[in-house]
């Protein structure tokens, strides 16, 4: 801490504190934005991350569904042995 003189007295030099409290509060409001807009975006990323490895999922689904899929002219094997598919020609 700095002093002044004034009238006659050593007093503490209150605007060269003033700026630097002032500097200090910049410098703690500025990096306090800054790991707020950071973890912000890290949160947001994550979540576009989900979303779309739940799509990428759903899609796979999708597919699994498709493949399993009988062919429109195939025998159902969904009727149990000696029931009649209407689809089979005796």
């Amino acid at each position: 801490m700095q002093l002044v003189q004034i009238s006659g007295k050593m007093s503490p030099d209150w605007t060269l504190m003033k700026s630097r409290l002032n500097t200090y509060a910049q410098l703690f409001l500025s990096l306090s934005l800054s790991l707020s807009l950071s973890l912000s975006l890290s949160f947001s990323l994550s979540i576009h991350q989900r979303e779309r490895e739940r799509e990428r999922e759903r899609e796979r689904e999708r597919e699994r569904e498709h493949r399993e899929m009988p062919l429109p002219n195939s025998i159902s094997l969904s009727h149990p042995p000696g029931s009649h598919d209407p689809r089979v020609l005796s």
